[in-house]
């Protein structure tokens, strides 16, 4: 439980590991709101059906603002793509999902 063997609390080595690679937590304290993934909208007559599509853009902003301390709320749509961990997710479907979960809360 004590000594010169013991491994250090994996916080410390985390933080250690960020400085030696020059990452700062320059965003503590800080709540990012990012939003991913594309939404499915109701379609009219002759319209083409909805495919479906990949945006990592969103997820990897919402990874590296993390890294650097913040508070991430990850709004994302239908997708295939693992959400970082220690984010929290609001899946929505449509645009006006979005904007009452998102926007009236």
């Amino acid at each position: 439980m004590v000594g010169t063997g013991r491994m250090a609390e994996p916080d410390a080595i985390a933080d250690a590991v960020l400085r030696a690679l020059g990452r700062r937590h320059d965003l503590a304290g800080e709540i990012v709101l990012v939003t991913a993934g594309g939404t499915r909208e109701g379609a009219g007559p002759g319209a083409v059906p909805w495919q479906p599509f990949e945006r990592q853009d969103g997820y990897a902003l919402a990874e590296a603002a993390q890294s650097r301390g913040a508070k991430v709320i990850l709004v994302t749509g239908p997708t295939a793509l693992h959400p970082p961990a220690h984010c929290e997710v609001v899946k929505i479907t449509t645009a006006d999902e979005m904007r009452e979960r998102c926007w009236h809360a």
